[in-house]
């Protein structure tokens, strides 16, 4: 038998983004751990700013919100650790809320 551990999840609340448009991106800590199509994961909050991933392998993330532009909204930030650090274990949701960037 092959243990497989059941996929995590993120639900969160972008504090401070009500009227605003942002888009949320996660990466996962170690960039070479996962598959090249699933490095750069985005959402876009609702209307109460809220968002959510799914199917997250457990591990470490690194998770941001930015302005949507075409520029940053496929691509990893340079600076990874200006990124919040999160733990997504299996079978749950980490709930986080993350503070809206300065405009």
């Amino acid at each position: 038998r092959i243990p497989v551990a059941s996929a995590g999840a993120i639900e969160g609340q972008v504090l401070g983004g009500l009227g605003r448009r942002y888009v949320v991106v996660v990466v996962p800590s170690d960039l070479s751990a996962q598959p090249r199509e699933r490095r750069l994961l985005a959402a876009y909050p609702d209307e109460q700013s809220r968002f959510s991933f799914d199917g997250l392998a457990p591990g470490k993330y690194r998770i941001a919100v930015q302005f949507p532009t075409a520029a940053n909204a496929r691509l990893v930030p340079a600076d990874l650790s200006k990124m919040s650090e999160i733990d997504v274990a299996g079978g749950v949701a980490t709930k986080v809320e993350l503070p809206a960037p300065n405009p």
